[in-house]
């Protein structure tokens, strides 16, 4: 600990002195020191400090590159996501200011590719979605943090970044940004998530939604699969509701998925089935949209 102490404090004289790059070099030389004795855990503890000195002093591209070397530090040293090392990376993401540079984009890539590798989560730890997914928000690149939020823990979040998405598009055209989220959280069977986010976004935020055909089409989506419906209600659904289905393809490949999710092997409730006909049939006559169960 005092050796690591002393290697941050020349770093620190290095850094007011105005050259970070040496000051980058003095935390690699000293972490391959620490390699070179097995000590990887001590290596990437010290590279997530440099890193975070780096952020610190506003120098992105040396906290990136010292980022992305206490990744390599894991992998070469068999290092698995834990409690610690996850809070560690976690802790070291949020360090990097939202929105101001995105030099540590392959840092975000190489650590949710390490935590697929050796965490319980293929796609990478959620709460690394979670703190990754504001980054790309604060950009305004939407369509990657909508990855990303659907992979992480909070629909919430998830839905005010497509209310604030909301402003910047048609208002004839925001309906499919919700229904796309909701039909993401479904082709990655989270239908809790899914079921939140538009329950909150109709309940909260129907003034920017509307009530699209399409918009009743998800509801009645929702509904069918939180009942566990057959296959013939989602067709019939699909069938009623093509138009709005075919205005967007990515919708339509979707729904691809999400039948053989949920309606391939299901037998279905017949009297559930017959009321939802007659509310399909209320919709068309104009009657309000009935809140899910």
């Amino acid at each position: 600990m005092n050796n690591e102490s002393s290697i941050i404090d020349a770093a620190k004289k290095k850094i007011e002195q105005g050259d970070a790059y040496e000051a980058e070099q003095l935390f690699k030389v000293a972490s391959a020191r620490m390699c070179s004795h097995n000590d990887y855990d001590g290596a990437r503890k010290l590279l997530i400090s440099g890193s975070k000195e780096m952020i610190l002093s506003g120098n992105g591209s040396c906290a990136s590159a010292l980022a992305e070397m206490s990744v390599k530090v894991c992998v070469n040293g068999k290092i698995s996501e834990n409690e610690s090392t996850l809070n560690d990376f976690i802790d070291l993401i949020k360090s990097f200011p939202e929105g101001v540079d995105l030099s540590h984009l392959y840092f975000f890539g190489q650590i949710l590719e390490w935590s697929g590798t050796t965490g319980k989560h293929k796609k990478g730890n959620p709460k690394l979605h979670d703190v990754i997914a504001p980054h790309f928000e604060r950009k305004k690149k939407y369509g990657i943090a909508a990855v990303h939020y659907a992979q992480g823990t909070d629909a919430l979040k998830y839905l005010q970044m497509i209310v604030i998405y909301s402003k910047d598009v048609y208002s004839t055209e925001r309906d499919l940004l919700l229904c796309r989220a909701v039909f993401h959280y479904l082709v990655i069977r989270k239908v809790p998530e899914a079921t939140t986010l538009f329950l909150n976004a109709m309940q909260n935020h129907g003034e920017v939604f509307g009530i699209s055909p399409l918009i009743r089409f998800t509801n009645f989506l929702l509904q069918a699969i939180n009942k566990k419906e057959s296959v013939g209600i989602f067709k019939l659904l699909k069938q009623k509701y093509e138009p709005s289905i075919q205005r967007d393809p990515a919708l339509v490949q979707m729904l691809n998925v999400i039948g053989t999710n949920y309606f391939a092997s299901t037998q279905g409730n017949p009297m559930f089935q017959n009321m939802l006909r007659n509310m399909m049939t209320a919709m068309t006559q104009g009657q309000g949209m009935p809140q899910l169960p």
